[in-house]
């Protein structure tokens, strides 16, 4: 019987995740939606990651090694009978983190598949019931264009826009999902006087609710601007940095 395989976008959901979905479970500790990507080989990558989380959020090496890398690197283990199914939503974070796990996977031989979320909640599995999971495998879709889409974290990597949205348009039949979160990364970078998307929200949200408050901002800019699934340090980060900015 050939391998089963789960790469799952999260904690979250490996907890949730009940155990009548049998496999290996290959848990994505990584937020690849920022920091530092380019690097000459692996261990740089893993070290330079490791670094930017520990002075951001805190996190220790050896936390990072054991959690993240040791995750990831199971991806290079796997055998070209594996079956992988890539549970990953809508949103740029995860998406950046699956173009990550495709091209990872872009000379394995595995057959693969897709497991999203349902329409209604795009951006979260965790609005799912843990017994609802194991139906989103009956619409599992099969990836039968992983030349095109493992050419998304390189060209993420190097912000190369236009090759990210020409993939995109090529793909808009079989993966929809796609553009939005392109151009939802596009828009997120600074340009001239305009702040990028999300900054550019999170003022608005501001001056609209009248607060400098971090949670009704965090609220509002969660339903606002799903499509980029920060977390609340993350936005928390950025919040900070533009009232800093305003004093």
């Amino acid at each position: 019987m050939n391998p089963l395989i789960h790469i799952l976008n999260g904690d979250a959901l490996y907890e949730q995740l009940p155990p009548s979905v049998s496999g290996e479970r290959i848990v994505f500790r990584e937020c690849l939606v920022e920091g530092p990507l380019a690097a000459k080989d692996d261990a740089s990558f893993f070290a330079e990651r490791a670094k930017y989380l520990g002075l951001c959020y805190g996190s220790s090496p050896a936390d990072y090694t054991t959690k993240s890398k040791a995750e990831l690197e199971k991806i290079d283990r796997l055998s070209a009978k594996a079956e992988v199914h890539l549970w990953f939503e809508d949103d740029l974070f995860c998406q950046c983190n699956c173009w990550y796990a495709l091209w990872r996977l872009r000379d394995k031989g595995c057959r693969l598949y897709l497991v999203r979320p349902p329409a209604h909640s795009p951006y979260s599995f965790g609005h799912l019931r843990p017994d609802d999971l194991p139906g989103l495998l009956q619409h599992k879709q099969e990836i039968t264009t992983l030349s095109l889409l493992s050419r998304l974290w390189p060209a993420y990597v190097a912000s190369d826009h236009t090759t990210l949205l020409s993939i995109a348009a090529q793909l808009q039949e079989e993966h929809p999902y796609l553009m939005a979160a392109v151009q939802a990364e596009i828009d997120r970078h600074p340009k001239g006087d305009d702040p990028g998307r999300p900054a550019r929200t999170l003022l608005h949200l501001i001056k609209e609710l009248k607060t400098h408050e971090f949670a009704p901002v965090f609220r509002a800019f969660c339903e606002r601007e799903g499509i980029y699934g920060f977390g609340d340090l993350q936005v928390k980060r950025l919040f900070d940095h533009l009232l800093e900015d305003k004093r």
